[in-house]
């Protein structure tokens, strides 16, 4: 059983529990992490909602955790629908869900956006399968 939020499988993993996922969020939400554009490089700053002076948006990609973003991914924990897959489809699915997730972190889209891309690409190979 988790006990306390962490970062035991890095910066963006979720706990298991939902009031872990909301203790983990009030945490990072004091947080403002500088990531280097060249992903080599990866900085936390302490955040009272100030833009760190450090951060240089030419260079660097800024991220950090909002209310908003808590209950996106509560709503969509909430809203889930389990289909019956096979393995290769888990897998493809996973892919296609990774895919999304790497433009999302990459700084290339919203989380809004991002759900609805994975949404809409994970019904479409559904869609197919059946």
């Amino acid at each position: 059983m988790q006990e306390k939020p962490g970062h035991t499988s890095g910066l963006f993993s979720l706990p298991v529990t939902r009031s872990m996922i909301r203790e983990q969020a009030k945490a990072e939400g004091q947080m403002f992490y500088i990531i280097g554009l060249d992903e080599r490089s990866m900085r936390g700053y302490a955040w009272d909602g100030v833009t760190p002076k450090e951060y240089d948006p030419q260079r660097q990609m800024g991220i950090y955790v909002t209310e908003q973003d808590t209950e996106l991914i509560l709503d969509l924990l909430d809203n889930r629908k389990v289909h019956n897959a096979s393995t290769a489809a888990r897998e493809k699915i996973l892919e296609l869900i990774n895919e999304e997730l790497s433009a999302f972190f990459a700084g290339n889209v919203t989380a809004e956006d991002t759900a609805r891309r994975i949404q809409s690409r994970v019904s479409i190979y559904l869609a197919e399968q059946s």
